[in-house]
């Protein structure tokens, strides 16, 4: 099944935004999540046999990035983060 990269995005970005949205609490992460997901489908260029594939594939490619930047945020905590925790 081949369609143009335009015709994807249209049909899967809200599903990957709310995805992302809920894990990362975060508009800005959100989108780079959304983003690097398509970026991955384009550049793998996976051949699905229908559109429940496809779905599924760019779900769970999503939340994989997702919990890659919640592991990261926790690897690496913000200033304001580590003064938090010093005021508690």
């Amino acid at each position: 099944m081949k369609r143009n990269a335009d015709q994807i995005f249209n049909k899967y970005c809200k599903l990957l935004y709310k995805i992302s949205i809920i894990m990362l609490c975060s508009e800005e992460d959100a989108y780079d999540a959304v983003q690097e997901s398509f970026l991955k489908y384009l550049n793998t260029k996976k051949d699905f046999n229908d559109e429940s594939h496809e779905r599924a594939w760019l779900t769970r490619v999503n939340i994989n990035i997702c919990k890659n930047i919640l592991r990261f945020r926790r690897m690496h905590p913000t200033v304001r983060q580590l003064f938090m925790v010093m005021r508690k």
